[in-house]
């Protein structure tokens, strides 16, 4: 089963010598951005996520390597710390366990009342020149997820897979330009401007301008049926 053609690796930097060389995501709080060295996921801990709701599911790998178009051994070496998923393959994999990108980045905090300090919100780069700090914690029983996202000039995200059936997202530029396309229709977001849809069907993000663009994003998924 081949894996998805993707336009950037999330960026990695060696945490240890190790045999294995292991790695960890690109992935710092918001306090910490400059500093890319500190707090940054393991591969282990991600790995261990992505195993653990697979088998909250009963999947097997082979079921998990269907239905998210990443091939058994690519998932086997990314449960097991061994290998970096770009930012596609990640969310291929989240969107085919039913769950956020960032249920598998992060632990479950509970509470009538969250407070996530600046410092605790994480930021994941993709190479390919774009963004998105969750600013959002992992909820016990629920899916949604809120962020902003950066996106370099002219640069391309590529396109993400269907989520499930009733998962929505709605985004709100700040500043510059994003394009959205959906199942193949385009939309030309400017500043301020708002887009509210379903995203059980390809989608896909684009900065056609030549300065930088942000925005901002909100996902749901409902309740969660685990």
């Amino acid at each position: 089963m081949p894996t998805p053609t993707t336009t950037g690796e999330i960026l990695m930097h060696p945490s240890g010598a190790s045999m294995s060389q292991r790695y960890s995501v690109f992935m710092t709080s918001a306090s910490h951005e400059n500093d890319p060295g500190r707090d940054r996921l393991s591969m282990t801990a991600l790995g261990a996520r992505i195993r653990t709701e697979r088998q909250l599911r009963r999947l097997s790998l082979e079921d998990l390597a269907r239905s998210s178009e990443v091939s058994r051994s690519m998932l086997s070496a990314i449960e097991l710390g061994a290998k970096v998923p770009t930012v596609l393959v990640l969310d291929r994999i989240a969107v085919a366990l039913g769950v956020s990108v960032s249920r598998l980045l992060d632990e479950e905090r509970e509470g009538r009342a969250i407070h996530l300090p600046v410092a605790a919100q994480r930021v994941v780069s993709d190479a390919a020149g774009w963004r998105r700090k969750i600013t959002s914690p992992v909820v016990h029983g629920l899916d949604f997820e809120t962020g902003r996202l950066e996106f370099d000039p002219l640069v391309d995200a590529g396109e993400f897979a269907p989520h499930h059936k009733g998962w929505i997202e709605h985004i709100t530029v700040e500043r510059g330009q994003l394009e959205i396309t959906l199942a193949g229709q385009a939309y030309l977001l400017g500043e301020g401007d708002a887009l509210y849809f379903e995203s059980d069907v390809i989608h896909a993000f684009r900065n056609p301008g030549r300065s930088k663009t942000v925005a901002f994003i909100v996902m749901s998924g409902g309740r969660r049926p685990l």
